[in-house]
């Protein structure tokens, strides 16, 4: 890997080159004219790796017209899509129709992505894009979010994917599962909301900033590189200004020192649970994970809480009444465990103490 090209890649193990810099393409409200001449303006920028997350028609046919009126190569771009295990339809059909979207002949890299940690559901869509990638529709498979348990499990049957997409900023270095990749030749792709606030404001990043007459953005995709993991970022198309300046980081490299510094800001904080979740150490976990569910059930003024697999810590986490972002599917599941649990209390607590023969509302003597 060349460090200061702007065309610079890494290998993955399938031997494909994987863009080092990549935009994500979301329509954020702006018309097609202006979405595509963002996309134009981005592959003359250098941009050579896209990703259309959801895969929606809009984002694939604004992507396709783009590369054709840029006049750049198939060849030289790297296309990325996101499949979501939880999307209806067969996935030979689905991925016909996206490419149909494209006007292109396949992707170049396809992420599986289980928001509810379902093995078999996993497994199947991994299965399902195999057969793909047997046909040249696909030439590369990886998965989003994915633990060490989940890739041992995609190992045992298919070997191990090419990418591995997470949430990474120098707060959320998610250092042991990035080794284990590093180790096991899967390709960590960093996800980068380049405006969150719990870096971006951190002192010590805007001293290297400007100690580097650069933007923090700019120093945290340089470290980024520097840890040999491609960047994907998400921004508003309409601000060309951001997509020129984020491109503008194989002109300098960090030092030792400063690459050091930012490491030091690790807090191993995650927006989701990265364990393995039971509910109680004598309960056996539902068949949706409770990972990435932070929640907390509360009956009867009894809380029931998370704990951790790993660490056997507990959680005490949200109220049953509090805005959860979780599928209605899991929380049913959530629900029936957590009610067994609770029972469980409620036996052990009255073969101490004896039943409360008499209802609080019965009146004496009734």
């Amino acid at each position: 890997m060349t460090l200061l090209g702007r065309n610079a890649t890494f290998m993955l193990a399938s031997g494909y080159n994987i863009p080092a810099l990549g935009l994500n393409i979301a329509n954020r409200a702006v018309t097609r004219r202006q979405s595509v001449g963002s996309i134009v303006e981005a592959l003359r920028a250098g941009y050579r790796l896209f990703n259309i997350e959801n895969s929606y028609r809009l984002e694939l046919e604004q992507l396709g017209d783009a590369i054709r009126q840029s006049g750049v190569r198939r060849q030289d771009v790297f296309i990325m899509t996101t499949y979501n295990t939880a999307q209806r339809g067969g996935k030979r059909r689905h991925i016909d129709l996206l490419l149909g979207w494209l006007g292109m002949d396949y992707f170049d890299l396809i992420l599986v992505h289980e928001p509810e940690s379902q093995f078999e559901r996993l497994l199947a869509a991994y299965q399902g894009l195999t057969w793909r990638q047997n046909e040249g529709v696909v030439k590369n498979i990886g998965v989003v979010n994915c633990e060490v348990q989940e890739l041992q499990a995609i190992q045992s049957k298919f070997g191990m994917p090419s990418v591995n997409r997470l949430e990474l900023d120098p707060c959320r270095q998610q250092r042991p599962l990035v080794a284990y990749c590093n180790r096991h030749s899967v390709h960590v792709q960093a996800y980068c909301p380049v405006n969150d606030e719990r870096w971006s404001h951190v002192p010590v990043i805007h001293q290297i900033a400007n100690k580097y007459n650069k933007d923090p953005q700019q120093i945290f995709l340089r470290w980024c590189l520097q840890h040999r993991h491609s960047s994907l970022i998400s921004l508003n198309l309409t601000d060309t200004a951001r997509i020129h300046s984020c491109a503008k980081i194989f002109d300098f490299s960090l030092t030792n020192k400063d690459a050091e510094q930012i490491d030091a800001l690790e807090r191993n904080e995650t927006d989701f649970r990265k364990d393995w979740m039971h509910v109680s150490r004598d309960v056996n976990p539902p068949s949706a994970h409770l990972r990435r569910t932070r929640l907390t059930y509360e009956v009867d003024k009894e809380c029931v809480t998370l704990h951790s697999a790993s660490q056997h810590v507990p959680e005490y986490l949200a109220p049953i009444d509090a805005p959860l972002q979780a599928p209605k599917k899991l929380l049913k599941k959530l629900s029936r465990v957590f009610l067994r649990e609770l029972k469980a209390r409620k036996r052990t607590r009255e073969s101490r103490t004896g039943p409360n023969t008499q209802s609080p509302d019965t009146p004496e003597g009734q």
